[in-house]
């Protein structure tokens, strides 16, 4: 599935949570309490609730499952950051493979979004900064500066360890 536009990214993200076991509820805003003596309004009848409404299978059994997020910080104000910062935390939790592309620079703007991440089991940087660290990586790049790593070089982080790694960009005509 491909989620780029609202609409579309609201619906995934929230068939993501309930196939990953969680609930995807938006957070409510102060609803209006009942007059005493007066009963609660009622969901209509053969409406489904979240919780009763289908859920896509992910991954489909017998598939590995592959979550990416294009550009997290651009995520900010879009009403979507409570909800994609649940999904992160399951992600966290599950098998799944997630790849969740961001700058630096905007990461600090999406704090929820970003602590899920930190001290994950593995991460790459691709053409890190030293000043990349303190915002998501336990791991120092003490001396290294972006202009020193051409496109696709950089650093695969596992365990504190640094591996110097360089990822295959396609041939640009």
């Amino acid at each position: 599935m491909v989620a780029d536009s609202a609409d579309t990214r609201e619906d995934t993200i929230d068939d993501l949570i309930r196939a990953l076991g969680g609930s995807a509820t938006k957070p409510s805003a102060l609803t209006l309490l009942p007059l005493i003596g007066t009963t609660p309004p009622t969901i209509a009848a053969g409406a489904p609730t979240a919780s009763e409404s289908a859920t896509i299978p992910f991954p489909a059994p017998g598939h590995r499952g592959i979550v990416v997020i294009e550009d997290i910080g651009g995520f900010d104000g879009t009403g979507n950051e409570h909800q994609l910062a649940t999904l992160l935390k399951l992600l966290r939790r599950s098998d799944i493979t997630a790849i969740v592309e961001g700058e630096n620079a905007t990461l600090s703007t999406v704090w929820e979004l970003a602590s899920p991440l930190r001290g994950a089991r593995w991460a790459i940087a691709l053409q890190p900064d030293a000043n990349d660290v303190p915002s998501l990586f336990t791991t120092t790049f003490a001396h290294t500066k972006r202009a020193d790593s051409p496109p696709g070089r950089g650093y695969l982080i596992q365990n504190g360890k640094l591996t110097g790694i360089h990822i295959g960009l396609p041939h640009a005509n």
